[in-house]
């Protein structure tokens, strides 16, 4: 395992067109041969940004490359286009597919312009401020394309087409060198990205992830909702978001509180997530109980190894080196497995 510190990082931000929406990236790219790349998948009210030095320190633990982004209506990456419905993560997990698919593979065009960017930089290869989102924060995006029917019921699970996997997309990277880790929503987005592209995919890693809906799920929203009226709070959610921080709130709670969502699962899907998985969630998670995790540590194809974090909240990668310590460990597994 590497040192942490023992690596130099190059980090480079940028924006690729996926699907019609702009969406933030960062890449750090170490000095050096990376043994992997591991992509970060932020939660419901996250961005880059809100990773802090995590990604970074958890990939010079691991010797690996790093890539981050921002989803359709956070951060830098452009407004939400459309409303949620009961695939809106598995839509996203899609989009997470092309997004690092176009990565390890740009098409000769993007070979040459060094994909397709949307914005100018700054000197810091950054933005000035996170994207405006022009009228959505006026008007409710409209809803999307009708999804497929299922005796009257939404159908959430993969179809046959989206479950044709085309592991040579990755192979400039290697075929089992990438790495998934996601933080609630994101956690969620990595099980399913897994579950469609099994064959690059060396491990999951899925912190606070839901694979279906529960009642503390539905509590600890209902006291989110609390939040806005606090002045400081909203504050700290438009320092990432500017001007699309109400719409970034509030369809995170009121997609989540729903009626609708509520027979929302994904059970299903799990079981064609094929690489080992490390499922961690906090002991005082204020969305899901301990038989969330076990659920999917159980449910997944593959191996599935459990992490309670001893008194932490939804977030236990900000509380202290344990994720740290324990991700860097199931990465060195996760990789010496793919070479062997």
């Amino acid at each position: 395992m590497h040192g942490q510190g023992a690596c130099a990082f190059e980090r480079e931000d940028f924006d690729v067109e996926v699907d019609g929406a702009c969406l933030r990236v960062r890449r750090l790219r170490m000095q050096g041969e990376a043994r992997g790349t591991i992509v970060f998948l932020h939660d419901s009210l996250g961005t880059i940004e809100t990773w802090r030095d995590f990604p970074l320190r958890l990939c010079a633990r691991a010797g690996c490359d790093g890539l981050i982004y921002d989803r359709e209506g956070y951060g830098y990456s452009s407004a939400r286009r459309f409303e949620r419905d009961k695939r809106y993560l598995h839509v996203q997990a899609r989009v997470l597919v092309e997004l690092v698919e176009r990565c390890f593979q740009p098409s000769p065009l993007e070979e040459e312009s060094g994909f397709s960017r949307c914005v100018e930089m700054d000197e810091r290869g950054s933005g000035s401020s996170p994207r405006a989102s022009g009228s959505a924060s006026k008007t409710r995006p409209p809803s999307p394309p009708p999804g497929r029917e299922l005796g009257g019921r939404l159908e959430t699970r993969f179809t046959e087409a989206e479950q044709q996997h085309r592991p040579e997309a990755v192979s400039a990277g290697g075929v089992g060198s990438i790495v998934l880790f996601g933080h609630s929503d994101g956690g969620t987005v990595a099980l399913l990205g897994a579950a469609l592209r099994p064959a690059w995919c060396a491990g999951v890693i899925a912190e606070g992830a839901h694979v279906y809906v529960e009642e503390r799920t539905l509590v600890g929203l209902r006291d989110a909702l609390e939040w806005w009226k606090d002045a400081a709070f909203r504050r700290r959610v438009e320092r990432y978001h500017a001007d699309k921080a109400g719409d970034v709130f509030d369809v995170w709670t009121r997609t989540w509180l729903s009626p609708e969502f509520r027979d929302w699962e994904m059970m299903g899907d799990l079981k064609q997530v094929l690489c080992p998985t490390l499922v961690v969630q906090g002991e005082r998670d204020e969305y899901a109980t301990e038989a969330q995790a076990r659920a999917i540590a159980a449910g997944v194809g593959g191996t599935g190894e459990l992490f309670i974090v001893p008194a932490a909240g939804h977030s236990p990668h900000r509380e202290g080196d344990r994720v740290l310590e324990a991700s860097a460990a199931f990465i060195e597994r996760c990789l010496r497995a793919g070479r062997g």
